[in-house]
């Protein structure tokens, strides 16, 4: 189903909202200003006239009253996504089944579960390297991991996203960011 880009009093990007919770806002009085063309819902049928009932709401909405902390949720799909399915060691492209999360300073070693510090690696990558240093298991870094911002996550999040929506969204994006890079099949 088609979601909401719903944005911050600020035009900042939040989250998508599923179309009843865009509705509910619209209701309430909620919504400060839309962007795009209304997006149209079918909503049953009108008990007064019979006829069906049509919703629409645009395809990015600013919430009044609402402040986006910028937190972006750390979790292997967001991960895997940032990463472009690439193993951090070897760079090749790997699907999602054969992935996993790497620990660049390893957990036993002090290392925290965060952006900075994980990757995706292919299971015999991680495997290889263990719970050792960078120094200790004589491999490196193929990409540097990083912090998504909130417009790539919600890029990477695998919604179906509309031309407004990717339009604004791209516009959010810091400049070098790799969610914009072609994927490839080959090594870096």
């Amino acid at each position: 189903m088609q979601q909401i880009l719903m944005l911050d009093n600020g035009g900042r990007p939040c989250e998508w909202v599923p179309p009843d919770k865009a509705f509910s806002l619209k209701r309430r009085g909620a919504i400060a200003w839309g962007v795009g063309e209304d997006l149209e819902f079918h909503a049953g049928v009108s008990k007064q006239t019979g006829e069906p009932s049509i919703l629409r709401v645009p395809p990015i909405i600013s919430v009044r009253n609402q402040t986006f902390s910028g937190r972006v949720l750390f979790c292997n799909t967001t991960l895997f996504a940032r990463d472009q399915h690439i193993c951090c060691y070897c760079g090749l492209r790997f699907p999602r089944s054969m992935l996993t999360r790497e620990h660049i300073h390893p957990k036993s070693k002090g290392g925290g579960t965060n952006w900075l510090n994980c990757a995706a690696a292919c299971k015999t990558c991680n495997s290889r390297k263990g719970d050792k240093l960078l120094s200790e298991s004589g491999m490196e870094l193929v990409y540097l991991p990083y912090v998504p911002n909130t417009a790539e996550a919600l890029l990477l999040s695998g919604r179906s996203i509309i031309s407004d929506q990717m339009e604004f969204l791209k516009a959010c994006l810091p400049s070098g960011s790799r969610v914009c890079l072609p994927w490839s099949e080959e090594r870096f």
